[in-house]
């Protein structure tokens, strides 16, 4: 506020902040967002794991993903035993690992024949073998950890969230629930699992997508009817909340 005083005086205008505003965010951008800034200050850790992700995802052959796959896995290492927790699951999506695993892992369009299994091997290699060549499975191990990190991360249901709650945010969190109309994927058209027909279902605010999979194949609507539905007795705890709000809420089913 001195800064604001001393340019404007003791009373600043609307338009005076306004220009006080500008005139401070054009300073921080001219120091540390401008092309200009000093190139040898230290990459951050999204700065590294970005640069790598971004390599694997332009590779066009497969020798060439073995260094941006050694940059990802000493990161990994670096982190996990000397700076525990530093490299969360918002920076590994944020720098689009998933999606860029998902590609290097899976048949694209592009693949010759034996493309897909050359690509899983080298990552093995990578992950799994250390520079003498031994067996180490500490950093594979690793990958798959962040890796279930990052899909528990987007596998949450949204939820609202109000300001000013104060001691209420605890029950909002414990009676607020999302209704989900369950919709049978239109790719699956022709196979024989059957829609589901009994109208919304309430699904508790910080429960898994995969709870409501579980449910769903514990009554058969997740796998061919010829296989017969399981007994409900099978549903977990987590599962019978979504079942007791449902059955007990007038607004849960139509």
């Amino acid at each position: 506020s001195s800064g604001i005083n001393a340019e404007y005086g003791v009373h600043p205008t609307k338009d005076d902040l306004q220009q006080w505003v500008r005139h401070q965010a054009d300073k921080f951008c001219q120091k540390y967002l401008s092309d200009d800034t000093d190139q040898n200050t230290a990459p951050t850790v999204l700065d590294i794991i970005s640069n790598a992700v971004t390599q694997l995802s332009t590779i066009t052959e497969t020798r060439d993903a073995e260094l941006p796959l050694k940059q990802i896995k000493a990161l990994l290492v670096d982190t996990e035993e000397n700076n525990p927790g530093t490299l969360s699951s918002f920076e590994l999506l944020h720098a689009g690992l998933i999606e860029t695993l998902l590609k290097f892992l899976t048949p694209q369009p592009s693949d010759r024949e034996t493309d897909v299994l050359q690509r899983v091997i080298k990552l093995l290699e990578v992950f799994v073998f250390n520079e003498r060549n031994e067996f180490d499975p500490v950093p594979f191990t690793s990958l798959f950890h962040k890796v279930q990190q990052c899909l528990a991360q987007v596998e949450h249901f949204p939820v609202k969230v109000n300001d000013g709650l104060g001691d209420s945010l605890s029950k909002v969190m414990s009676t607020y629930q999302i209704k989900c109309l369950l919709r049978k994927n239109p790719d699956n058209a022709n196979s024989n699992i059957r829609q589901w027909g009994s109208g919304t279902v309430k699904v508790d605010p910080l429960a898994y997508v995969q709870a409501l999979e579980k449910y769903l194949l514990s009554r058969g609507y997740c796998r061919e009817e010829e296989e017969g539905r399981e007994s409900s007795s099978d549903v977990s705890e987590e599962e019978d909340r979504i079942v007791s709000r449902q059955q007990s809420s007038p607004a849960a089913t139509s």
